[in-house]
């Protein structure tokens, strides 16, 4: 529901943080985040935790 750009640019012209879900059929979205330099990008936090019968690992 909010992957859309115009949503995506008034978070970023009201100068807040987000996190976008990309799904599968967004192909060329997803083409364009598999090429971005990943593992230069350095790894501030990690969490492990169980909920709703599974483990969830965030980084």
């Amino acid at each position: 529901m909010h992957t859309q750009r115009a949503h995506a640019e008034q978070v970023i012209a009201a100068g807040c943080h987000y996190l976008l879900v990309v799904k599968r059929n967004q192909k060329k979205l997803r083409k364009q985040l598999r090429h971005l330099p990943w593992r230069q990008i350095p790894l501030l936090a990690r969490t492990i935790g169980a909920g709703h019968s599974r483990r969830e690992v965030r980084v």
